[in-house]
């Protein structure tokens, strides 16, 4: 161990006894333990940041590290860990350096950081000033492993009980597991908050503003923060006994109605812990007016054409199928023409960018024209069958269990059929619904699943798209289809309705790259399409949409992490599109066709990308501008 005489702030108590704590958290230290086994390859240099017993630097010894820096800041901490690696015989591997790990040397830069200095929303501890101090210091660069990758922080409103041995002890307080009299009653859904990406540098102040939708009639006194943490790629950890206990922050008693908005306003330095953490509330009238004017001017503009809207022809795509999601010559659709998706029939929740509206359709026409398709599936001899909904496979209200066991069934007898590909919204993902998938997946059949997320934002998600599924349903609906043993495909919604051009390319590169760290999904592209009866072709009407531009595509594709399992889609939709993503005449085929080349093969199709060239590029670029108004202020300048 380094000895030297540090210039440090005294210990007014022994930290001892809280790092066995950790040490002793099963699941938190098993899980790190399985992770860092994962990562780390012999000839590894590897930093402990905050090593506390020195359990993880003794992992990463162990898993083959060439040498192991295990940075300490408490003199008491730091002697104890190196009388327990020397024990251990890893003294030769591992250098215990006592000081902070925002300031210390570290002589060589590294492979591998682990860095468990972790609290809930990163409020407490100093995660994000060591990280970026190490940035800042060149010991860590682009090809650096960090564990762990990525933390997301939710948010929502609650009534808690303060009430303490007859006092209101009102105050912050953590939800460890082991205490009681920490009641608190959730009246919202959870709402992401933030997701860090704790592989690169990350701005210390955190400033958010979050409307929650209350679900009742109640008393709304605190928010509860609560994180996950991905260690690696679909390897997350919730709060365990003693890392990251959800935290309940108090706010202004208010009375909240079901259906009431209520917007807080948070602000805080990563690292400050609570002395600078600043929390505000308010009713928000305006968030509900907007809502209530998009939802009625949709409703109006679909009932006012009522006359011309019919439910959509049988959809044998057949040979089609190339131009569906990827390209991809084995693979045949069926779509199958259900009552249409439960969400569009109901004008509440019906999507805004979605024009495939459908009457009902009976049962039996569904089974019939699903054994007529099938048998040209089978004439065909692919080996891909794609069934295509209006809406979601597993929601009942579109296509019943029974409906769906007979055509199962069919496709468990078709010799030809190595692979199902299905859609779904996530909140429709359902045990009994994946239960009936496990047979065909028991007989060797590929089950994939279509899963929309469309934005890392829940903002956008509810008022420009009308999809408010909190992004947990999401992570949830991922975890239980991987269980099962099915694949999924992420796909991703560019540019929604009131959404800039360059807002639109940051939002679906973060929310890409967002899916490529928590999970192994696929992730399909899906540029937005003008179609009649959409909030698009109404804003588009008083010139404030256009599609989206496919410099745009290109520009995203740039700036991915991981682009073996990116494809660009939406070239194929039910009905017609009057318009699909677009630059100009000249360049429009080159796009389209570097985009069959790139789901094919990654490196031909970015060969292709990049050597277009057109006059275009000028326009586009004039169009990559912010609006100074938020998302809200946009809806109500229509209003």
């Amino acid at each position: 161990m380094e000895n030297r005489k540090l210039e440090l702030e005294k210990e007014t108590f022994t930290r001892i006894d809280l790092v066995y704590r950790c040490l002793a958290d099963k699941k938190r230290t098993e899980s790190f333990r399985k992770a860092i086994e994962k990562i780390v390859k012999p000839d590894d240099i590897v930093v402990d940041l905050g090593t506390g017993t020195g359990i993880l630097a003794l992992f990463a010894a162990r898993a083959g590290a060439k040498k192991v820096y295990a940075i300490e800041i408490s003199n008491t901490v730091a002697k104890s860990a190196y009388e327990i690696i020397k024990r251990n015989g890893y003294e030769d591997i591992i250098e215990v350096i006592v000081g902070d790990a925002s300031k210390v040397k570290i002589p060589k830069k590294v492979n591998v950081v682990i860095s468990e200095m972790l609290t809930t929303g990163l409020i407490d501890e100093d995660q994000i000033i060591v990280l970026n101090s190490l940035w800042d210091r060149d010991i860590v660069d682009n090809n650096t492993i960090f564990l762990p990758k990525r933390i997301d922080t939710y948010a929502e409103l609650v009534q808690s009980d303060f009430d303490l041995y007859g006092f209101d002890m009102k105050m912050i307080r953590h939800e460890y597991p082991w205490l009681t009299n920490t009641f608190a009653l959730p009246l919202t859904s959870k709402i992401l908050l933030d997701s860090i990406d704790l592989t690169s540098k990350v701005d210390e102040k955190a400033e958010y503003s979050v409307n929650f939708i209350s679900q009742e009639n109640s008393i709304a006194n605190s928010i509860r923060l609560s994180s996950i943490i991905y260690l690696t790629t679909n390897h997350y950890l919730k709060s365990t006994s003693f890392l990251n206990a959800p935290v309940i922050i108090p706010i202004k008693t208010t009375r909240i109605n079901k259906n009431e908005v209520k917007t807080v306003e948070i602000s805080y330095k990563m690292g400050a812990g609570f002395q600078e953490f600043k929390i505000f509330s308010y009713k928000n009238e305006e968030y509900i007016k907007a809502k209530k004017y998009l939802i009625y001017s949709l409703n109006k503009l679909r009932k006012d054409n009522s006359t011309i809207i019919n439910h959509n022809p049988s959809i044998n795509v057949s040979k089609q199928q190339n131009q569906l999601r990827e390209y991809d010559p084995n693979r045949f659709v069926i779509g199958l023409n259900t009552i249409g998706c439960s969400y569009a029939l109901n004008k509440k929740t019906a999507c805004f960018h979605c024009g495939q509206l459908v009457d009902k359709i009976h049962d039996k026409e569904i089974l019939k024209w699903f054994f007529n398709d099938i048998d040209t599936f089978i004439k065909s001899g692919s080996e891909k069958l794609f069934v295509c909904t209006n809406g979601s496979w597993f929601d009942e209200k579109e296509i019943s269990l029974d409906i769906r066991s007979q055509i199962l069934d069919k496709v468990l007898k078709l010799k030809n059929c190595r692979e199902l590909i299905l859609e779904t919204r996530p909140e429709c993902v359902n045990d009994a619904g994946i239960n009936q998938l496990k047979k065909l997946i028991k007989n060797g059949i590929k089950i994939k699943v279509g899963l929309s997320l469309d934005s890392l934002s829940y903002e956008i998600r509810d008022l420009c798209i009308n999809k408010p599924i909190p992004i947990i349903t999401y992570v949830q609906s991922c975890e239980k289809l991987y269980t099962a043993g099915i694949e999924v495909c992420t796909y991703i919604l560019f540019k929604p309705p009131f959404l800039t051009e360059l807002e639109a390319i940051e939002e679906s590169i973060k929310t890409i790259n967002y899916v490529l760290d928590i999970n192994e999904s696929l992730i399909s592209l899906e540029p937005i399409t003008l179609q009649d009866f959409t909030l698009q072709k109404m804003l588009e009407d008083i010139n404030r949409f256009r599609v989206p531009w496919n410099w745009s595509i290109r520009e995203i594709i740039y700036n991915t992490k991981q682009l073996d399992r990116l494809s660009i889609g939406g070239n194929f939709f039910i009905p017609k599109p009057k318009k699909i993503i677009s630059n100009c005449s000249k360049c429009d085929n080159l796009f389209q066709k570097a985009y069959q080349e790139f789901n094919k093969n990654k490196n031909a199709g970015m060969i292709n990308l990049t050597k277009i060239t057109c006059d275009c590029i000028v326009n586009w670029k004039k169009e990559l501008i912010k609006d100074e108004k938020n998302i809200l202020n946009r809806v109500l300048s229509l209003m």
